[in-house]
């Protein structure tokens, strides 16, 4: 919306409908998530979009964890989890491998793990 208010050029229809098939799959899947434990790991970037989506999902990250995540990325993270209450239980993980995810799941499982 931002885009065509700057640009005086219209949504296309192709994007108004991947829209609301999104908003219906968030809506239909909500029940399914919501409350999930998660833990995710991936790119600095990857990372951060999905702990975004999934707080908004209302799903609880808990191992955040980024091998070439540094400082900055870690302030940026906890930042967005300060954000939902979800994010309460949530630790980050700058520049750890996967390694280290296997031990943090062996002695604090989630339900489901997303990665790149």
């Amino acid at each position: 919306m931002k885009l065509s208010e700057l640009t005086g050029k219209p949504i296309p229809e192709s994007l108004e409908k991947e829209r609301g098939r999104l908003v219906d799959a968030m809506a239909d899947s909500s029940a399914w998530l919501h409350g999930k434990t998660y833990s995710i790991f991936g790119d600095p970037d990857f990372v951060y979009g999905m702990t975004r989506f999934v707080l908004e999902m209302g799903a609880e990250p808990i191992h955040l964890l980024s091998t070439n995540g540094g400082k900055d990325w870690e302030a940026k993270m906890k930042a967005l989890l300060a954000t939902s209450p979800a994010g309460a239980k949530a630790q980050v993980w700058p520049g750890k491998d996967l390694w280290a995810m296997r031990s943090l799941l062996a002695t604090e499982p989630c339900d489901l793990l997303i990665g790149s």
